[in-house]
């Protein structure tokens, strides 16, 4: 499926989900790093993941649903900056611009 944001034309609702997660490393991956609990060593560490779709129709009681095949992922271990950069492009690439309505669900973490 072609994304028809991608191309220029105007979508209904772009949809844009982000969070993060502990993701348990090797203890190479973890040096230096202060654990959760004082004095102790980290085993993971701090993965982003962002995903994004559209939604150009609802079903037969109303409810939105999600264009299929039309969903994308964006994920690294990396700073807060550098990944809101690294979602913005691909905003921007998914048609923020011309999106009618933007949705952005998140939890409200500070990093976000």
């Amino acid at each position: 499926m072609e994304f028809p944001e991608i191309l220029g034309e105007a979508v209904p609702v772009l949809y844009i989900e982000m969070d993060g997660s502990g993701l348990l490393v090797v203890k190479a991956e973890a040096e230096g790093r202060s654990g959760k609990n004082d004095g102790q060593p980290a085993h993971t560490r701090e993965v982003q993941l962002d995903c994004m779709f559209t939604q150009t129709s609802t079903d037969e009681e109303g409810y939105a649903v999600r264009d299929e095949s039309s969903t994308t992922y964006v994920g690294a271990i990396e700073t807060a900056e550098q990944f809101g950069k690294r979602i913005y492009v691909e905003a921007f690439r998914r048609g923020w611009t011309q999106a009618q309505k933007k949705v952005v669900i998140a939890d409200g973490a500070i990093w976000i």
